[in-house]
């Protein structure tokens, strides 16, 4: 018979053989951010390698990738400054961009909410931020109605149903003639489910697959300090494709493969938590002014961060 404090569910049995296995949190977050700059390291090195080769070859995969990403973050928070988010960007201008813009140019949403967005999908278009580009509020000489520390938890950590159906148009248009066969839409971190919840509703054709650390009824409940894009994406096809399973398994690129193979359009929304980047929390988490991690959260942020950013660059930005 189990202990009291014996693990009771599959999600507590996994964390605590990873911790077994893996160790600490900390270790682990160590660990992480070691192979993400390795990672790094070995494609600068390709790229100085190939030179004039690889660019060519970056260019032409431009139109041709069939999977996607979108980061979310808040404007005048620190993810926009982590080391590995900003030479993404450099180095890979062609494949990567970043739109900012603020919630109360869209319906709903009275408090402004600076946001970021970096992303593969350059047909994306949305309105600059706020008070530079003033929302309608402002040009009738109004304030804003609500600041975001006044909004309720969901409220807060919502995205507006405008920017989603921007996004997902932004991503259907792009794959009008690219043949892809299906689309599969992965929510790494739901929250209270106001994307993927958009996405259902708006796209049933779209197959969606949800994950978020707390339970709120989504099909994933994993830590992504642990797991990786690699398994929402196993998952997220295992979901849409029950039969297909050991297909993918046999595939000697996994299930990266065996999508692209088939054409299959994937796109990747990630909102990762910004509790130790907002700027409510920097002066706890980061050197004033930096996105120097000094709390053991905020180390931990950035080596999840990085190892997704290193995932997204050789699966999403260097496809083949």
């Amino acid at each position: 018979m189990a202990g009291a404090d014996s693990p009771s569910t599959i999600k507590e049995i996994m964390d605590a053989y990873d911790r077994a296995v893996h160790g600490s949190d900390e270790e682990r977050a160590a660990a992480r951010r070691e192979r993400a700059t390795r990672e790094r390291e070995r494609e600068r090195a390709a790229r100085t390698a190939q030179g004039g080769l690889w660019r060519k070859r970056r260019k032409a995969m431009k139109s041709d990738g069939m999977f996607d990403f979108v980061f979310e973050n808040p404007l005048h928070g620190r993810f926009k400054d982590l080391p590995s988010v900003v030479q993404l960007l450099d180095d890979h201008p062609d494949r990567v961009r970043r739109i900012d813009t603020s919630y109360c140019h869209f319906a709903g949403y009275e408090h402004n909410k600076p946001t970021v967005f970096i992303t593969t999908l350059f047909g994306l278009t949305l309105p600059s931020p706020c008070p530079s580009n003033p929302c309608e509020a402002v040009r009738r000489g109004e304030v804003h109605a609500a600041r975001v520390a006044e909004c309720d938890e969901a409220l807060k950590n919502s995205i507006p149903h405008a920017i989603t159906d921007s996004i997902v148009d932004a991503w259907l248009a792009k794959h009008a003639e690219s043949g892809a066969t299906e689309f599969v839409f992965i929510d790494a971190f739901a929250g209270y489910g106001s994307v993927h919840g958009r996405v259902r509703a708006r796209h049933p054709s779209v197959s969606v697959f949800a994950n978020d650390i707390v339970d709120r009824g989504q099909e994933g409940v994993f830590d992504m300090t642990t797991y990786s894009p690699f398994d929402l994406l196993a998952m997220a096809l295992a979901k849409r494709f029950p039969d297909k399973i050991d297909a993918m398994a046999a595939h000697a690129e996994g299930p990266v493969g065996w999508a692209k193979e088939r054409k299959i359009a994937v796109l990747l929304h990630m909102s990762t938590p910004c509790e130790t980047y907002s700027t409510q929390a920097l002066s706890v988490h980061r050197v004033a002014g930096t996105a120097t991690p000094t709390s053991a959260a905020a180390r931990r942020a950035d080596a999840m961060n990085d190892s997704l950013i290193a995932w997204v660059e050789r699966v999403v930005v260097n496809q083949e």
